[in-house]
C-alpha cells in the first residue's frame, strides 16, 4: 500500500520538479563568484519524496519515519544518506517544497476554516 502511495507521490514531485528547478536555477542571484553545483546523491524529488511522505505517513516523528525508508525502501532510494546527512540536507528544499505545495492547492471558494 505505502509503495505504491510513495511511487505516484515520487512521480508528480518528480514531473514537478522537471519543470521547477531550470526556472528555479535562472532565478537565483549570482555574486560573481564560482561556487561548485554538484548534485548530491538524492535528487530533489526523492527529498520532496520523502519529506512529503513523512506528513502522510501517520509516524509521529521524522526520525522514525525516515528508519522505516531506510530499512524498508532501501530499494526505491538506494543511494539513501544518513538521517543525520537528510537533516543537514533539508533547508535546501524549503523553496522548492514551498513552490510544490502551492502547485497542490485546491480551487479557492471564498471559505476558509482556521
Amino acid at each position: 500500500m505505502i509503495d505504491t502511495i510513495l511511487t505516484e507521490m515520487f512521480v508528480k514531485i518528480d514531473d514537478f520538479c522537471l519543470l521547477f528547478e531550470p526556472q528555479w536555477q535562472k532565478s537565483l542571484l549570482h555574486s560573481g563568484e564560482k561556487h561548485r553545483n554538484r548534485a548530491g546523491q538524492l535528487c530533489l524529488s526523492e527529498k520532496l519524496t520523502i519529506i512529503v511522505g513523512f506528513q502522510v505517513s501517520g509516524f509521529r516523528t521524522f526520525k522514525s519515519y525516515y528508519q522505516f525508508i531506510q530499512h524498508y525502501h532501501r530499494r526505491e532510494f538506494p543511494k539513501l544518506v544518513s538521517y543525520n546527512r537528510f537533516i543537514q540536507l533539508m533547508p535546501r528544499t524549503l523553496v522548492p517544497l514551498c513552490a510544490y505545495l502551492l502547485s497542490r492547492r485546491g480551487q479557492v471558494t471564498g471559505r476558509a476554516f482556521y
